[in-house]
């Protein structure tokens, strides 16, 4: 990881805790978020509400909802919360070298979805004739239920 790369992890994460914030406050009051509600909730002055703000807007975290306008009223949304951990179905279509359908646990609600890679044309005519020999062959005597 690059100094730069370092830095600019630092100040998503800082921000982070001023997107959760916006977060709360727009869905309680039901509208975007403006230095003032910041200022309040956290009891800080709202210069230093704006300056959380600036941080949070420059770490991609949260974005300004409202046009410029003349008394400079400026109001904010969060941005969609970040992935840390990637899709799984994403992911599994990404790995090389996987045969058949492959389960993930979800950690916290205990679903198991099953991925399978779509088959190429080659592969999907091949299972097609083996399967079509396999039905049009007699099953031996020994390989029998009894």
């Amino acid at each position: 990881m690059t100094l730069f790369e370092k830095s600019d992890e630092t100040v998503k994460a800082a921000g982070e805790a001023t997107r959760r914030l916006v977060d709360e406050i727009s869905a309680e009051k039901k509208r975007p978020v403006e230095a003032k509600d910041i200022a309040h909730k956290l009891g800080i002055s709202k210069d230093k509400a704006y300056a959380k703000l600036r941080y949070a807007v420059q770490a991609g975290v949260i974005q300004q909802a409202n046009k410029p306008q003349k008394d400079n009223r400026k109001a904010y949304l969060s941005m969609p919360r970040p992935r840390f951990v990637p899709d799984p179905e994403k992911l599994f279509q990404k790995l090389k070298g996987l045969k058949g359908p492959v389960r993930f646990v979800h950690a916290s609600t205990q679903i198991l979805p099953t991925y399978v890679k779509p088959l190429d044309e080659n592969t999907r005519v091949v299972i097609e004739a083996l399967d079509a020999a396999r039905r049009n062959r007699p099953i031996p005597p020994s390989a029998s239920l009894q």
